[in-house]
């Protein structure tokens, strides 16, 4: 069965054979969509437990190894699911692999993201208010190694160093930034996004977008993460329709364009569409990717009186028209905003269901904390709450950013 036609929102962290590993809101109380076991080849196996005495994370009760003309249940590996129980701590549900039980609370199950898993399964004590810190994360690879198989084209977090957390009591994403969830490998399977949805291939397809546009202006940028944003941005552009539409050439030239586009960010950083992103996706119920769709072109109108040049550079590299910096800026804003069209997404807040009476009563709110987001730091033009107001204004109302 596939999960994702159940929830566009589910995220799939991780498949090998019938196996899989969730992020979602699903209510997994009966587990009726979970495998009763996981078969998996020899090979399949080695590449998610490659070190002997590790962990390997399935969500199942249990696990099959096929190979060598025989059948055999893996009792030296721990099976467990990660259950979120409230805020940030984190239920760890431990099965027998050999008689195939599992044990869950009786509470609303919900499977949290990889790099917070790993992160409460060897750390249990850790609070959130803690490692919200930029590299504050405790020293993980006590209990296991992390090896990351990405699931959608868009997040790259198979090669970062950055994970998003919600705090669903305040309504606030917030990134964590710290070379402990940086995975040890990474492996990419383009076979693997071959089941996302549309809309999830939208969204992530976007996500991956304003990954690359960011890095390139980003403060922090240098000579080794520019050629791998340009490349990314090429890239996403002439395959995100396609793969939007399911092309399997397109699905795994996107899948590797957002590695690349992770490459960039994790040595250049990003900027303040990432930053009001984070804030205004759980306030909103928007998805992240999503958000920065709706606010890739506000920002660019904002960061062009700094760094126009850079912009320009991304439109001739894809053959849009101009005379000037402005003119090819111009057409990257337009050109971005047909991509969205194309791809469904509606470009402003407002006709994305947010109702004015939230917003109003939420843009203080959200401006202050975006100030505060680590990623409003590498924006190449200096904000302040009051500039972000003005920005979310113009990407609530669809209004050109002209200050």
């Amino acid at each position: 069965m596939n999960i994702a036609d159940q929830n566009e929102d589910a995220e799939i962290l991780l498949r090998l054979g019938n196996g899989v590993l969730v992020r979602s809101d699903l209510d997994l109380s009966s587990l009726d969509f979970l495998p009763g076991e996981v078969r998996l080849s020899e090979f399949q196996l080695a590449l998610a437990h490659l070190h002997f005495g590790h962990d390997v994370f399935f969500a199942t009760p249990k696990l099959l190894i096929e190979g060598g003309g025989f059948k055999r249940c893996l009792a030296s590996v721990e099976i467990v699911v990660i259950v979120k129980t409230e805020g940030f701590r984190l239920t760890v549900a431990r099965g027998d692999a050999a008689a195939g039980s599992l044990t869950l609370p009786r509470e609303r199950r919900h499977l949290h993201d990889t790099h917070r898993a790993g992160l409460g399964y060897e750390h249990p004590e850790a609070t959130f208010e803690e490692i919200k810190k930029p590299f504050n994360i405790p020293k993980l690879r006590n209990k296991a190694i992390f090896v990351a198989i990405p699931s959608t084209s868009g997040t790259a977090t198979e090669v970062t160093a950055f994970s998003v957390i919600t705090d669903y009591s305040t309504n606030i994403k917030y990134p964590l930034a710290d070379f402990e969830i940086t995975p040890d490998i990474a492996i990419l399977d383009t076979d693997i996004p071959l089941s996302m949805p549309k809309t999830l291939t939208a969204h992530t397809g976007m996500d991956a977008l304003t990954h690359a546009i960011e890095a390139y202006v980003a403060s922090a940028r240098s000579d080794f993460s520019d050629p791998l944003a340009l490349k990314a941005i090429s890239d996403i552009y002439d395959s995100l329709i396609d793969s939007y539409y399911g092309d399997k050439d397109a699905r795994g030239k996107m899948h590797i364009a957002q590695c690349l586009a992770g490459m960039a960010f994790s040595n250049a950083l990003l900027g303040i569409a990432h930053s009001l992103a984070h804030k205004t996706g759980a306030m909103f119920d928007i998805p992240h990717g999503c958000c920065n769709a709706i606010l890739l072109p506000s920002v660019i109108q904002y960061n062009a009186k700094v760094c126009a040049d850079r912009y320009a550079t991304i439109a001739r590299m894809l053959g849009l028209t101009g005379n000037t910096d402005k003119q090819l800026t111009d057409a990257l804003i337009d050109s971005i905003k047909e991509l969205n069209k194309k791809l469904g997404i509606a470009q402003t807040y407002k006709e994305n269901g947010v109702s004015e009476e939230l917003f109003k009563q939420h843009i203080d709110e959200i401006a202050a904390n975006a100030v505060l987001d680590p990623c409003t730091g590498s924006n190449p033009r200096k904000i302040d709450a009051e500039g972000m107001k003005k920005v979310l204004t113009c990407a609530y109302y669809g209004e050109p950013v002209t200050f």
